[in-house]
């Protein structure tokens, strides 16, 4: 299983900036749903509110700053985003479905 290590590298990889709330709240959901996967079947009380604990803000917080980066990291270069992620939709994802498909794809690494 990866590690904080490998889940900011494929951040940074994906385009994200550690500038923001968001790839700091995409690195933590990540851990946590690597560990507990069962955290993805309710997302908002599974991991939004775990992170927003963590880092002290609420779980609306949470999400906002994941949208936020998903939307530049999409922005930026969607065809690194899919092709980095092995990422089967064609639209940008939403603040849940990146969060399992990073895990899922971590996870399933050597």
């Amino acid at each position: 299983m990866s590690g904080q290590f490998d889940v900011c590298r494929l951040l940074l990889r994906l385009g994200a900036s550690p500038k923001q709330a968001g790839f700091h709240y995409a690195a933590y959901g990540i851990e946590l749903a690597m560990k507990e996967e069962e955290r993805m079947m309710g997302i908002t009380k599974g991991l939004y509110l775990e992170t927003g604990r963590h880092y002290h803000v609420s779980w609306g917080a949470v999400e906002c700053g994941l949208r936020t980066m998903i939307s530049r990291m999409w922005e930026k270069d969607h065809d690194c985003f899919r092709a980095g992620l092995d990422y089967p939709g064609t639209g940008k994802p939403t603040a849940g479905e990146f969060l399992a498909v990073a895990a899922l794809y971590l996870k399933q690494r050597p």
